[in-house]
């Protein structure tokens, strides 16, 4: 009682109303300080619920919205905007009544109509991030949810769902690149705490069924889980998905679903659901008709012809052709004897581990952002340099935990024209790549052919770093290679000649036209590694570049 009165005197508004309001509040609501302690401990020993009992009703609908400043929101916004903080702290059936609010308030605009949909029976009600490490345009975003939770389990979905990124951070690949993620918790409701299958039927929000496996693997409607979820604006169409009352669990499409709570079995679904990965078990598990290959699973035993035929090249230790693979005892193969998260082991191996560096930087950029702005090659449009000035590009990055991105930087003459390794053109190397406009639906490496094949690539809905293809090799030498500091940051400066000095420096320019071009690679090799974590890289994605004009006068 005294950690929250110190709470209500740590809000500085010295207004008597608030307390007493307040006092009332918890009354009525002692579940209001549920929330106990508190790392920050100080004000934050309020529970929100509380504080949305003990505030005027005027005031519950002042949170600002991200898109508009408060003062053009509409009184409906505002109360929206509110909601879904409610929700963003946890007061979950605080804010499931404010949408009902809403709803009757405002049934003919579209904030009323949204609080409608919030309030029904299966919804979503809201979301919140949990680990937000830069721009949703260039991280992996998953969003972790669940079916069969209702309004009063969303603290357990909450709990549950703030568990699953340290789970992830354990895993080598991920840990690695755990800045290239975020993650992001959707608190959905569900009607009923329950599950389709054996003759009963539970109206939830995803659809939770009982598969028809041996032992009953659980699963969600995919339809519905893009329904509900396509509101966040964090969406790449991944998603894992704990089931309440299921058992054991499946992943596929972006899709990892859980029931129960097995570490092991959560990363494992994930392989499936994000990197493609197939079972590198051989006990049954349902009929799964012939076998097939992809990423590390193989019909054909021929050392020559499997998908990870290039790591057996490299002669790396432990990598091989193993039968008994994708629920089949005979006629599938896989790389590894033993150990594979995507068997019974902990950490994925080396082919799996390769897959699912490639996938994260299908979605992920290394390049994090570059002053001045990238150019294109046409129309031209430069920098200008003249007299005793000086040009100074600079290029941010991502970072890896343990490993250094490399930069080499190039300074092309167009009187001598944009030499590069392609005969037939190609794509342009000198580019900026193109902005990612959506999550990819399409297939994944290993599973499509090289680029140069003639057979047709599957259409995808949304674009990818594969649509810009491999950069092509440029001919002159780099002009500055750097590899990064802790902070990512590397800087190319330009000066003008001065006439008649003979001054040799490759960055002090004749007059003429120049492309600066900044190419950046991941070596994908963490300390203490003997091979890199990537061997084929058919589409470049480990490689990124930003490029200027420049005239020097």
């Amino acid at each position: 009682m005294c950690c929250f009165w110190f709470g209500v005197a740590g809000l500085g508004t010295g207004a008597p109303e608030l307390e007493r309001r307040a006092a009332v509040g918890l009354a009525r609501n002692p579940g209001a300080v549920r929330f106990g302690y508190n790392r920050r401990m100080l004000a934050a020993w309020i529970a929100p619920s509380l504080l949305a009992l003990a505030a005027p009703p005027h005031a519950r609908a002042q949170a600002p919205a991200p898109d508009k400043p408060k003062s053009e929101q509409s009184d409906a916004e505002r109360a929206v905007r509110w909601a879904e903080d409610l929700v963003r702290r946890g007061a979950f059936d605080e804010a499931a009544r404010e949408y009902r609010s809403i709803a009757r308030s405002y049934p003919d605009e579209p904030e009323g109509k949204l609080a409608a949909r919030r309030s029904a029976d299966n919804a979503l009600l809201g979301w919140s991030t949990l680990v937000d490490h830069g721009p949703l345009a260039n991280r992996v975003d998953v969003i972790i949810t669940g079916d069969g939770y209702t309004l009063k389990h969303q603290d357990a979905l909450a709990k549950l769902a703030a568990d699953i990124p340290p789970l992830f951070e354990k895993q080598e690949v991920f840990r690695e690149y755990w800045t290239y993620l975020n993650f992001h918790a959707a608190h959905v409701v569900s009607a009923d705490d329950g599950i389709d299958g054996y003759g009963r039927e539970a109206d939830t929000a995803l659809g939770g069924f009982t598969r028809n496996t041996d032992a009953g693997h659980v699963g969600v409607d995919g339809k519905l889980v893009w329904q509900v979820l396509a509101e966040i604006p964090a969406n790449d169409r991944l998603a894992v998905v704990f089931v309440k009352q299921g058992i054991l669990g499946t992943g596929g499409g972006g899709i990892a679903t859980i029931g129960g709570r097995s570490d092991r079995t959560t990363l494992h679904e994930w392989g499936h659901a994000f990197a493609g990965l197939g079972d590198e078990y051989a006990q049954r598990t349902h009929d799964r008709g012939k076998p097939s290959s992809g990423i590390n699973v193989s019909a054909t035993g021929d050392p020559k012809l499997v998908p990870w035929a290039h790591w057996i090249a490299a002669k790396v230790p432990g990598i091989g052709v193993y039968e008994g693979a994708g629920g089949h005892e005979r006629g599938c193969w896989k790389p590894v004897a033993s150990d594979c998260l995507m068997e019974h082991g902990e950490q994925l191996c080396p082919v799996c581990r390769e897959a699912t560096v490639l996938r994260i930087h299908m979605l992920v950029d290394p390049i994090e952002s570059c002053e001045p702005p990238t150019q294109p090659l046409a129309p031209w449009d430069g920098h200008v340099l003249d007299g005793d000035g000086e040009l100074a590009f600079t290029v941010r990055t991502l970072q890896p935990a343990k490993h250094a991105l490399e930069a080499r930087w190039y300074l092309l003459s167009a009187a001598e024209g944009l030499r590069t390794g392609d005969p037939d053109g190609g794509v342009s190397t000198i580019g900026p790549e193109a902005p990612r406009t959506g999550p990819s639906t399409g297939p994944l490496p290993g599973a499509q052919p090289p680029p140069g094949s003639t057979k047709p690539r599957k259409p995808r809905r949304f674009q990818d770093r594969r649509d810009r293809g491999a950069l092509v090799k440029i001919l002159d030498e780099a002009k500055q290679v750097d590899r990064f500091d802790q902070d990512g940051v590397t800087t190319f400066a330009l000066k003008r000649a001065k006439s008649g000095t003979g001054d040799s420096d490759p960055r002090k320019l004749a007059p003429g036209r120049y492309r600066v071009v900044c190419r950046i690679t991941d070596p994908a090799k963490p300390r203490g590694e003997r091979y890199p974590w990537v061997l084929k890289d058919p589409y470049g994605l480990l490689e990124s570049e930003r490029g200027w004009w420049v005239e020097v006068k």
